[in-house]
């Protein structure tokens, strides 16, 4: 057995979709009236982001209703770009002058991080669907449901040992972004523990050196390059590789395929035959869940889904059965309480859970990227 299977310390629990959950919605007979806030980056330069993210609620919103008829949404949406001293700002708006019964947001880690720091202080259940940093939990009221930069870190350093078998790798990661100095620490901490050479470069302050960053590489015979970066960043240096002829394998981090396909349409296939870690793949039938949620999306809306699209479904779709299950008036304890209760949620491909921390415990899938999709090559339980 691979040390990939022997290594990871994540253990996901799959089980049956449990029957007795659209009997219970359709027991309910009194109406249930919630707010629901959302905190995203509806413009500015990830608007993307925010609007992908946003039709994914509005598909879970209308699963909802259409299985509780007695289920009414009102939705508050705060534009907070991608800043997050803006988005404390909304945060406490929508807990003191909304008075919200759960927030989801719709940003990634560097923004989620600084809501983080004031979720205790407003005891409103929060939900993030992007935000992968370790740090966004380290409070009794903000949950993640997408898995935790440790283990998707770890996970593609023992997928390049152990199923690639290179020994010499480099990390190419932006030190200005929480979530990318995570991945990059723990790729390259878990790949020299298991006998590899990590290259490790920092480029926050050197974006403009990829042709001397990667001429350096090649000269020291790098086969595989690690680049757990935003979108931008991994179209400049997918640019000056093909500059120079150098052509590495490399690998992104989970939805950065997502950005590519929103922000980059006039370059569809700048991520050509790149490995990437993601909460999803394209060749794994759908749940239950999933099927139902694709049909509504593809009713609601004439664009194509994302990871980003199907992250927001699934974070809405947590939030609104946690208020389900409180029944009327939901009490905030209740559905936190609910959200980190550790029994399943259904997702889009996979059940899936969170814990009394907050952590979502769900697998990492690897892909390779084929004409802007997710082709499975590997699930990590």
């Amino acid at each position: 057995m691979s040390r990939l299977y022997t290594q990871i310390i994540i253990s996901i629990i799959f089980i049956a979709l449990l029957p007795s959950c659209d009997n219970e919605v359709a027991r309910t007979s009194t109406p249930i009236t919630v707010k629901l806030g959302v905190i995203g980056p509806f413009s500015g330069e990830n608007k993307h982001w925010g609007e992908s993210g946003m039709q994914g609620v509005q598909t879970a919103v209308a699963y909802h209703q259409k299985r509780n008829r007695g289920l009414r949404v009102e939705i508050i949406k705060e534009d907070v770009r991608s800043d997050p001293a803006q988005a404390e700002i909304a945060l406490a708006k929508l807990a003191i002058q909304d008075q919200v019964d759960a927030v989801l947001v719709l940003s990634g880690s560097k923004t989620t991080l600084g809501i983080a720091e004031t979720a205790d202080r407003y005891k409103i259940p929060i939900v993030s669907t992007l935000a992968s940093h370790p740090g966004v939990t380290n409070n009794d009221w903000l949950s993640q449901i997408i898995f935790d930069d440790r283990a998707q870190g770890t996970v593609a350093a023992l997928f390049v040992m152990d199923e690639l078998l290179l020994e010499r790798a480099s990390v190419i990661w932006d030190g200005e972004d929480p979530h990318s100095t995570v991945l990059a620490e723990y790729f390259k901490r878990t790949y020299q523990e298991a006998g590899g050479s990590v290259i490790s470069i920092d480029i926050s302050a050197r974006q403009e050196d990829y042709n001397k960053i990667l001429n350096q590489l090649q000269k020291n015979k790098v086969e595989f390059i690690y680049l757990p970066m935003e979108g931008r960043h991994v179209a400049s240096f997918e640019q000056s590789v093909r500059e120079i002829g150098f052509k590495p394998q490399s690998m992104v981090s989970d939805g950065v395929l997502s950005q590519m396909m929103l922000e980059y349409k006039d370059n569809p296939n700048l991520l050509e035959g790149m490995l990437v870690t993601d909460i999803y793949t394209n060749e794994v039938p759908l749940s239950e869940f999933g099927k139902s949620v694709s049909i509504k999306f593809k009713k609601l809306f004439n664009t194509p889904a994302t990871t980003i699209t199907a992250l927001g479904c699934e974070g809405a779709h947590v939030v609104l059965t946690a208020l389900e299950n409180c029944g009327r008036d939901p009490q905030n304890e209740c559905v936190n309480r609910m959200i980190r209760s550790g029994n399943d949620f259904e997702g889009i491909l996979d059940s899936f859970f969170i814990g009394l921390d907050g952590k979502a415990q769900r697998p990492v899938y690897i892909n390779k990227i084929r004409n802007q999709r997710l082709r499975f090559l590997l699930k990590v339980n």
